[in-house]
């Protein structure tokens, strides 16, 4: 679930959503009743809206967006430190697209001849993540983002949202402090753990052909 709320903590926007994506990769996968507020979810050609997958790569995703309900691209725009922590820098610009109906006086919308308008929603967002490469973790993001109601002649009628949401300093600690955790076990796995293991075999490679040959020296004796 996700809440907007304004600086007297009123509710702004709410919404819910359940998706299903690959633990490795991060892409979407078509289970799970994976929805928007109810409503069934039917493009899972991009990556989950919660992180990147392990090794992210320096190229363009497809990046899901939750209001609209599709994937979108998402490019990469560089490299970054945050907290002594080296990340990729990602963003997403979604321009104004409609997306729903909302019935309002017409008035709101600068038809007051209109008792009733059945107005198109637009929404619009700049979206930035930054990434640690290793885990996909997403240690911090923003949004610039912005809804109205569209007048009968197609401008700017009601602005119904027009905010820039982000990270607060404390979610970003904590990101960096998992995100480095994760990337140092990943890490280890990834490579120690494989060449402990290299070498172990080789090590017991060699032993198992020393007793062969010793076996092979006491049936020569």
């Amino acid at each position: 679930a996700q809440e907007v709320v304004d600086g007297d903590k009123k509710l702004v926007d709410a919404s819910t959503e359940r998706i299903a994506f690959d633990g490795h990769s991060s892409k979407m996968l078509d289970c799970c009743d994976a929805n928007l507020d109810g409503t069934p979810i039917t493009d899972f050609s991009g990556i989950a809206p919660y992180k990147f997958g392990f090794g992210a790569e320096k190229k363009t995703y497809l990046y899901f967006d939750g209001t609209l309900g599709k994937a979108l691209p998402m490019e990469y725009k560089g490299t970054d430190k945050i907290l002594d922590l080296d990340v990729y820098k990602y963003e997403q610009v979604i321009e104004p697209t409609q997306y729903a109906e909302l019935e309002v006086p017409g008035a709101l919308v600068g038809a007051p001849e209109l008792t009733a308008y059945k107005a198109p929603r637009f929404y619009s967002n700049t979206r930035t993540v930054w990434v640690e490469p290793v885990t996909g973790a997403v240690v911090r993001g923003q949004e610039d983002q912005k809804q109205y109601l569209a007048a009968p002649d197609g401008s700017e009628g009601l602005v119904l949202l027009a905010a820039q949401l982000g990270f607060t300093e404390a979610n970003t600690a904590n990101a960096v402090k998992t995100a480095k955790d994760g990337s140092s076990q990943l890490t280890l796995i990834q490579s120690t753990v494989p060449l402990v293991g290299l070498i172990g075999g080789l090590v017991l490679g060699g032993l198992g052909l020393w007793m062969v040959l010793g076996a092979r020296r006491e049936e020569n004796e």
